[in-house]
């Protein structure tokens, strides 16, 4: 399980998630975009987890922050017109991946949240039930109810499980197999019709939404490269 905390202002709310992955035990943080010179806050506020700290990876965008995990939950308070499933967050024990395989959870900035850009290339999105007088949320506290929903009712992180007959695709696999994809469909022309980038964005739903495995992936992507490389191959002998 990893947290991913995208565009994080304020120093001082690395160090608290930190402390509170602690708490539940959770260990793998990302950070995108994290305001500069935020060590040495983020430590002093992350008492006794400063090793997650340490060994916080930071990468320049989400895109690149979920190419090592299978599935992504983006949390936002406000859910946008997107093709995207919508959990309760009570339910996204029962919904998430086995431990041992990489999900990311998707955290905003404090002020803005997560952006329709990073909503769209997450797979779903948890929701945080809350009043409508005061909605807002601090971003450890965020991550602590998320964690916290995660690791009740013997939902115990450590504790092994059977591994997967079918082992789940990564984000960047399944990238990959996506740009092949449309290239192939490109090639095909299937792609002159209006609006061709929503038809595009609603094929990076269907594949989201497919739950590819690894063996899964390897196939399409197969099948998707020699059907590119028999159309170049019409298109260099010409009409007949």
């Amino acid at each position: 399980m990893e947290v991913i905390l995208v565009d994080t202002r304020h120093a001082g709310n690395i160090g608290s998630t930190a402390r509170v992955m602690k708490n539940f035990g959770f260990v793998r943080l990302t950070l995108v975009n994290p305001t500069p010179r935020a060590h040495m806050e983020a430590i002093k506020m992350g008492v006794g987890a400063e090793d997650i700290i340490e060994n916080a990876r930071i990468v320049n965008s989400l895109q690149v922050a979920i190419e090592p995990v299978v599935f992504t939950y983006a949390v936002s308070r406000r859910v946008r017109r997107l093709r995207k499933e919508v959990f309760n967050l009570t339910s996204i024990a029962q919904k998430i991946v086995e431990p041992g395989e990489p999900v990311g959870l998707v955290f905003g900035s404090e002020k803005f949240g997560l952006s329709n850009d990073d909503l769209r290339i997450c797979d779903n999105i948890v929701s945080i039930p809350t009043s409508d007088r005061h909605p807002s949320l601090n971003l450890a506290q965020s991550v602590a109810i998320v964690l916290f929903e995660l690791t009740r009712e013997d939902f115990d992180i450590s504790r092994p499980r059977g591994r997967y007959e079918r082992k789940p695709v990564t984000m960047g696999e399944k990238d990959l197999l996506f740009e092949n994809m449309v290239d192939t469909l490109q090639l095909a022309r299937f792609f002159d019709r209006p609006n061709p980038e929503r038809t595009i964005t609603h094929l990076k739903d269907i594949l989201n939404r497919a739950g590819l495995s690894e063996k899964d992936t390897r196939i399409l992507l197969g099948m998707f490269k020699q059907i590119k490389r028999k159309i170049l191959e019409e298109n260099e002998r010409g009409p007949s």
